[in-house]
């Protein structure tokens, strides 16, 4: 390629592959038509289970075959959800993408806003309930909480992001820096890195402005990464148009390999942001060191998952390649 990719500055850990891999493989079988048959049979060989199953495994290594099952379950709700609102009738139209996405959140209310659970008005709506009722159970009222709001943040940035795309206006560079950080669903994953700590993050802890501009970065991290592993596909493809580098070369007037190389570098600079806030919030919360430093290990090995899977699944190589190559675990 004509740019850069950063060297694996975020692989402060190996990329390790989860033991329960194989469990999780069965676990994705034994779901069955049922989970997966209204599924677009497009989007099932764009996303084939193994992805997941892979994904999963790499970036939270650490996590018990329960939770694999749950966070498995997330990954192919949120990104159902994210096709479904690329299809014709929706993409532009921010009304109807707004009351499908309210709908889900209608499920994702359920048990702390609402008396009884609403009833799924699609296959996606039921994707979404089906994971959310087992991972009610594993989680606490503040946890969901949190993690409730950071999917409608999610939701409303699919909306802005649906406009724009839509009406085939090019992203403002204001704009997309107010729904960064929500765009993917991103922040979700911060709190799937919680799920079955031995020894939780208090609120007060989690809540103060040095955890979340530590959280916020790690999330940066993957949104630069992302900006660079999708151009790469828009580039081979001959149309770059919708991320962060080509904001940069439509508002600033770069090249894109001039555009492309300052994301690299700002990747860099986030990952050591990342590496620098460790020790300072470990200072100001040392009655949590244990809890805070097992955080700060799973952040580093989902980071190295994340691109480990990235660079060997496929899932970028061709953008016009159906299926997914998957990356087997290492011995």
């Amino acid at each position: 390629m004509s740019h850069r990719l950063p060297a694996r500055v975020a692989s402060r850990f190996p990329a390790q592959v989860s033991p329960h891999h194989p469990e999780l493989r069965w676990h994705s079988q034994q779901r069955g038509e049922w989970f997966y048959g209204d599924v677009p049979e497009r989007v099932r060989n764009k996303f084939r289970r193994e992805m997941f199953d892979s994904l999963t495994a790499y970036t939270y290594p650490w996590a018990s075959l329960a939770t694999l099952e749950i966070i498995h379950d997330f990954y192919w709700s949120v990104v159902v959800i994210d096709d479904h609102l690329d299809r014709p009738g929706f993409r532009g139209n921010v009304t109807r993408t707004r009351s499908a996405l309210a709908h889900y959140a209608d499920v994702l209310a359920y048990p702390d806003t609402r008396g009884t659970p609403a009833v799924p008005q699609d296959p996606n709506a039921r994707l979404v309930q089906t994971w959310w009722h087992a991972l009610v159970p594993r989680t606490e009222p503040a946890w969901r909480r949190r993690f409730v709001g950071h999917m409608n943040a999610w939701f409303d940035a699919c909306c802005w992001e649906t406009d724009q795309l839509g009406h085939n206006r090019p992203f403002e560079e204001g704009e997309f820096w107010d729904h960064r950080l929500h765009l993917f669903g991103s922040q979700t994953y911060m709190d799937m890195l919680h799920l079955d700590l031995p020894q939780a993050i208090p609120e007060h802890v989690h809540d103060s402005p040095l955890y979340q501009r530590y959280l916020n970065t790690a999330v940066e991290c993957l949104c630069y990464f992302n900006d660079l592993i999708s151009y790469r596909v828009e580039e081979s493809a001959g149309s770059a148009q919708s991320n962060l580098i080509s904001i940069l070369k439509t508002q600033y007037g770069c090249g894109l390999e001039a555009a492309a190389s300052h994301v690299a570098d700002l990747y860099a600079l986030h990952t050591q942001q990342l590496v620098d806030l460790e020790p300072q919030i470990q200072i100001v919360f040392p009655e949590h060191k244990e809890a805070l430093h097992q955080v700060f290990g799973r952040v580093g090995r989902w980071q190295a998952g994340f691109i480990r899977w990235h660079e060997e699944s496929g899932r970028y190589s061709d953008p016009k390649e159906e299926g997914i190559s998957v990356p087997q675990p290492t011995s």
